[in-house]
């Protein structure tokens, strides 16, 4: 359930003082209308909630059809300026939140590792799919960072999620748990 991977992600390291950032990425697959975006926003919810916020991690939810189009705009750009790229986390940073506080607060807590980020949908990235998975095996991953991934199981490349990473097969909903799902949302 969503609280049970919140309290996965959002799990204090002990050996973070020693620059060791203990993470759990996880990828969640399955196909369309199985409840993935509505189990990350379960899990966002949860980790806002008090009891996990105190954590010290900040929660950003990240659509990544929202990125890939956000990325298509940055690549543009970076052909006629002399800026240096930053990480496709840090583009998506940028454009979703001004100049702000909320930024600079984002950005701190992405670079310090105590960004727990929620991927939703790589599988809706079509053309950047490849480039996104490959930031999250040698960005995220690597740098240790807290995340979560959601996908189609056609979406990604399954061979990329393998060690370390904790991968959930979500089972489509019957007829009645659709039905309680939209009564949920709708009430």
């Amino acid at each position: 359930n969503g609280i049970g991977l919140a309290e996965e992600l959002a799990r204090p390291c002990v050996a973070s003082a020693q620059g060791f950032h203990a993470t759990s990425p996880t990828l969640i697959r399955a196909g369309a209308g199985a409840g993935k975006s509505w189990l990350t926003l379960q899990v966002l919810s949860a980790l806002c909630s008090s009891e996990l916020s105190g954590a010290g991690y900040l929660p950003l939810l990240i659509p990544v059809q929202r990125l890939a189009h956000i990325i298509r705009q940055q690549k543009g750009a970076l052909v006629t300026s002399n800026r240096a790229p930053e990480t496709l986390i840090e583009w998506f940073i940028n454009a979703e939140n001004g100049a702000g506080t909320r930024r600079k607060m984002l950005l701190d807590a992405f670079r310090s590792r105590r960004l727990i980020l929620l991927l939703d949908g790589v599988d809706e990235a079509a053309d950047l799919k490849d480039e996104i998975q490959l930031v999250i095996r040698s960005t995220l991953l690597r740098q240790q960072h807290r995340f979560l991934v959601t996908s189609r199981p056609e979406g990604v490349r399954y061979a990329m999620y393998q060690d370390p990473f904790t991968v959930l097969n979500l089972m489509a909903y019957s007829e009645e748990q659709q039905r309680k799902v939209l009564e949920q949302q709708l009430s």
